[in-house]
């Protein structure tokens, strides 16, 4: 969404998200309608006026860890997958993107990253204490995809 300063809003919070506009775009693609997505500058930190249409498909993934936060979008997931990765990862791959994909040099991605990737006493379990979510832990890049999700009925 769009915020009045986006240099000090903090984008690793659950409100920073337009829940409201992801559950009816989740809602029309499962109903079999298509859905306008908007088309996010990462580097203005702004949406931008064009959309892009998605069409209903069997398969939606929606990524990121701050979805498992909202109840709504829990109950549309028919699956929910937790990758957990070590916290040195988390940083290096925060910073990585915010350097290459977000316009950040890499002292401000550093230490916009080191104050978002806390070190978890839990290990990062947080999103799995929901009922229902598989963890799949600590996997390789390189072993992505060949993993299998265990059995959902």
């Amino acid at each position: 969404r769009d915020v009045a300063d986006p240099q000090t809003f903090n984008y690793d919070h659950p409100d920073a998200l337009d829940t409201a506009l992801l559950v009816d775009h989740l809602r029309a693609l499962k109903s079999g309608d298509s859905a306008e997505l908007p088309v996010y500058d990462y580097s203005a930190h702004r949406r931008q006026s064009e959309t892009e249409r998605v069409e209903p498909c069997p398969l939606v993934v929606v990524e990121g860890i701050l979805v498992l936060e909202d109840d709504e979008l829990f109950r549309l997931a028919d699956l929910c997958v937790f990758v957990h990765a070590a916290p040195d990862i988390r940083l290096v791959r925060r910073i990585r993107r915010d350097v290459q994909e977000r316009g950040r040099t890499l002292e401000g991605a550093a230490v916009r990253a080191r104050a978002a990737v806390p070190r978890r006493a839990d290990g990062g379990a947080g999103p799995c204490r929901r009922g229902g979510v598989r963890r799949i832990d600590q996997i390789a890049a390189k072993d992505v995809g060949s993993y299998r999700i265990p059995h959902h009925p």
